[in-house]
């Protein structure tokens, strides 16, 4: 019996039609469907044969005499469950729309706030220097991550007295450094030195003050520090240094260290020093558009100048 029911309902199943309802989209403006230009002529559809018909309402004007037409369409051919628009069932009243494509700024912007963030990785190296003297005549050449730099410095003193005139170039930065030096002994040979100068580079310029303490013309002990914080302390023949600065998002640092080693009226020099750099800021700013763009404004970002158009 229950075999005789499942083979009979099988059987009515195939049998009767069936018909498959699909959401084949979401609901249409009317406005937008069924949008009729002003100037259309033909008030038939020839293909379905519906009916056409547009009454112009005016024209707004606009700048230089450019106006733009209102008209209200209606259009036959009602279909099944065809929404009305706010004027009616098949009729159309469609004002339009305006568009404006903004590309860097609108050109009514006054004041806005602008924010921009910006962030190098930016990057890091060494240098090795080996050089030596005579007297007070010094030279080196170096080398870094790039290779062989050739000659580095290049320096020559002079003495009169307690006071000391020095001064050295270096052919790979384009530096050049000029510096005066003052000392006092004691009878034991026991002294203490006193240098101050300064660097002129291709784009800055920095001062420096160092002292040291020495005895029977050996190098004790010595601190050094310039005008970009860049500070340096030694212990006998060898010497390090460290520096870190921050400013205007950039951030730099550098270390290193050097020796000296004395060999009868001569001298051999080593050093070493790595820097890294990198870049973060985050600055907040105003937008001026060009119907407010001053001059006299600096934080203003001027709209024309982005090659935009006007909207």
């Amino acid at each position: 019996m229950k075999l005789a029911n499942a083979l009979l309902v099988s059987v009515v199943f195939l049998l009767t039609p069936m018909k498959l309802y699909a959401l084949t989209g979401g609901p249409i403006q009317p406005e937008f469907a069924s949008f009729e230009p002003v100037d259309v002529t033909d008030l038939v559809n020839l293909p379905s044969g519906d009916f056409t018909y547009v009454v112009s309402l005016g024209e707004v004007k606009g700048p230089a005499g450019i106006g733009y037409p209102i008209a209200l369409s209606y259009h036959g051919g009602i279909m099944n469950e065809q929404e009305a628009s706010w004027v009616g069932l098949g009729w159309t009243l469609n004002a339009g729309a305006i568009n404006r494509n903004i590309r860097g700024g609108a050109d009514d912007a006054n004041g806005d706030p602008i924010y921009s963030y910006m962030y190098n990785s930016g990057k890091s190296g060494w240098n090795f220097n080996m050089g030596g003297g005579f007297g007070t005549v010094s030279a080196s050449i170096g080398w870094s991550e790039k290779g062989f730099q050739g000659v580095t410095s290049i320096g020559m003193g002079y003495s009169l007295g307690p006071v000391n005139i020095g001064g050295s170039y270096n052919p790979v930065s384009g530096t050049t450094t000029v510096g005066i030096g003052f000392g006092a002994y004691s009878s034991s040979g026991t002294g203490i030195g006193l240098n101050v100068g300064v660097s002129v580079g291709q784009e800055n310029v920095s001062t420096y003050a160092s002292v040291g303490l020495s005895s029977q013309g050996q190098s004790l002990a010595g601190f050094s520090i310039d005008s970009k914080k860049n500070m340096g302390f030694s212990v006998g023949n060898a010497d390090f240094n460290a520096a870190s600065m921050t400013k205007d998002g950039l951030n730099q640092s550098s270390s290193g260290f050097g020796l000296t080693i004395p060999i009868y009226n001569f001298r051999v020099d080593f050093s070493y020093s790595s820097w890294s750099w990198s870049f973060e800021q985050f600055s907040k700013g105003k937008l001026y558009g060009y119907l407010y763009h001053s001059p006299n404004v600096k934080s203003s970002v001027s709209r024309y100048n982005d090659g935009a158009s006007g909207s």
